[in-house]
């Protein structure tokens, strides 16, 4: 590895940890991965100008490109461009500007009604469609997919927004889903504004994450070279991050508690879709 990428990934590796790190002289790297990867940032700025169908295009096949559990592809994405529906969404998200300011918001919706349409097709009952697993790993399936979108989108910029599903009632009614679906996660894209300046997010050390055959007890203590160097970021600290402090009060209500949803061991769809199916049985699932 030369003198110029070695040093190329000591620096994306110290931007994103925002400290000295030991020098990784010796390991193969790809200067794409660094780009792509290690110095992705979230894009809250946008010129005002479109994205074309041939880039939206290109996104979205590689966000069909994302592993998906059993090949059912149990999502589907919500194109939105018209200002006033970018503007009613974005009161439902915190009214947060860079919302309606972006060229292309495009909306993740869970969405187990297609796999559920096909019950005539192949003259079967979906069963394992009404447990809760199906909708977990059609949550898992967005994830994948919306990491692909984003890394696919060369040259534009992007940001996640989370609190699209704080008010599901009034995102459905916005935007329509068929029964059995759900608005999951938001999608900002578009071209970034160079007069604002969107800076690689500082992450914990890698071996606060990283444990080796087993899980390591968490010292607390840890994270506190992390919140200082967050601070000097003028980011939001760990500390608020684990108390729910970085986003308003307001943004948490209407939220149902989940601690019931996750700890159900029978079928549990029924709380997420409505069903009461307590017979069928789910089939061991692999990503493909």
């Amino acid at each position: 590895m030369t003198a110029s990428i070695t040093q190329q990934r000591q620096q994306a590796l110290e931007k994103r940890y925002g400290m000295q790190m030991p020098n990784v002289a010796g390991a193969d790297w790809n200067t794409l991965l660094s780009a792509l990867l290690l110095e992705r940032r979230s894009t809250r700025a946008f010129l005002d100008v479109a994205v074309s169908d041939d880039e939206l295009r290109t996104v979205v096949a590689a966000a069909q490109s994302a592993a998906t559990s059993s090949n059912l592809q149990a999502w589907s994405v919500v194109t939105v461009r018209e200002a006033a529906l970018k503007a009613r969404l974005a009161g439902l998200v915190g009214k947060q500007r860079h919302i309606e300011q972006a060229p292309l918001r495009r909306v993740f919706v869970a969405d187990l009604r297609r796999p559920r349409a096909l019950e005539d097709y192949v003259g079967s009952p979906a069963t394992a469609l009404d447990y809760f697993e199906s909708f977990v790993a059609a949550i898992i399936d967005i994830a994948l997919a919306g990491q692909n979108a984003a890394t696919a989108a060369l040259g534009l910029g992007s940001c996640f927004i989370g609190a699209m599903h704080d008010h599901p009632e009034q995102v459905a009614n916005a935007l329509a889903p068929p029964p059995e679906s759900i608005a999951v996660l938001g999608l900002l894209v578009g071209w970034p504004d160079p007069a604002v300046a969107s800076e690689v997010k500082i992450r914990l050390a890698g071996d606060i994450v990283r444990h080796i055959d087993q899980y390591q007890p968490f010292d607390s203590v840890a994270p506190a070279g992390y919140d200082g160097v967050m601070r000097r970021s003028n980011e939001v600290s760990v500390s608020a991050q684990r108390t729910g402090e970085t986003r308003p009060p307001s943004a948490s209500r209407g939220r149902k508690p989940w601690a019931g949803v996750v700890a159900c061991s029978t079928p549990c769809a029924h709380a997420a879709f409505g069903s009461s199916n307590e017979t069928a049985h789910p089939r061991p699932r692999r990503r493909q």
